[in-house]
């Protein structure tokens, strides 16, 4: 034998009625009439009244195998089960959608290779990204030109110190246990350069970011309207090539330093 909830749902599309009009037929809510056709209710004396006269049926209509209440329980817990199922599966599929994107963001993402350039608009401004050990580093430079217009090479404007962690990467540019910062002064105590020292596992990373005041004097004693660069200075003793004019890395302790054969002073940035 049905039960009345599917009863109740067959004789309404047999009449063609919506149960929005059923519910309007019989003076109850819609709600009501989706709530009986769910198995989760059960209609009042006077709503069977109702039923019997709009379906013209009798009392059989709404008998079933098992008490009205019984039923309505059954199909109340297995409502709450399908329920909580659904919601379980949606959510192993949010983590299964999780897992699968950094999986494929690991696999595919972009690969840093060392040493590589990234070159990015104006045409006088440049993105200078590469890797050392567990760093990228990710960097503003531009073009130094000479007065003629050519280019004497890049100049450091700015760097960023990102770590990867696991599959993840993480800026340690104001992390205090990596980076630090120095100054680089002449004589005179003017500042020739902004020293950033990267510790690593293997070495330590150091950048030159050159300061404005470095400008060249032309051979008629005029001031040229270019910053001064050099990729060489003297580290330690040794003379050391700047990579990208700014980059170069040590495994010892940094003690002196010599720019175009003077020797420099390193100081705490401040």
């Amino acid at each position: 034998m049905k039960e009345f909830k599917d009863k109740l749902k067959e004789k309404r599309s047999e009449l063609g009625l919506s149960q929005q009009q059923m519910a309007e037929k019989i003076f109850v809510s819609r709600s009501a009439v989706a709530k009986w056709e769910n198995g989760l209710g059960y209609p009042s004396d006077d709503c069977r009244e109702q039923i019997k006269a709009l379906f013209e049926v009798n009392d059989d209509f709404f008998r079933a195998e098992e008490p009205e209440k019984i039923l309505c329980e059954k199909n109340r817990k297995l409502r709450n089960l399908r329920v909580r199922t659904a919601i379980l599966y949606g959510f192993a599929a949010l983590v299964l959608c999780l897992i699968l994107f950094v999986l494929v963001a690991y696999i595919c993402g972009y690969r840093l290779t060392p040493d590589e350039l990234l070159e990015s608009s104006p045409e006088n401004e440049h993105t200078v990204r590469f890797c050392k050990d567990e760093f990228v580093f990710d960097c503003i430079a531009w073009d130094v030109v000479d007065e003629n217009g050519a280019v004497l090479g890049k100049k450091f404007d700015s760097v960023n110190v990102i770590r990867k962690s696991g599959i993840f990467y993480r800026n340690e540019l104001d992390n205090e246990e990596y980076v630090i910062r120095l100054r680089l002064e002449d004589a005179d105590n003017r500042m020739v350069a902004m020293l950033v020292r990267v510790h690593g596992e293997k070495a330590d990373h150091w950048f030159v970011l050159w300061s404005n005041n470095l400008t060249a004097i032309d051979e008629t004693g005029v001031q040229g309207q270019y910053r001064k660069l050099t990729d060489r200075i003297t580290v330690n003793g040794t003379e050391t090539i700047l990579q990208y004019y700014s980059y170069f890395s040590l495994k010892s302790e940094l003690v002196t330093v010599a720019v175009d054969g003077t020797e420099m002073y390193l100081k705490p940035y401040q």
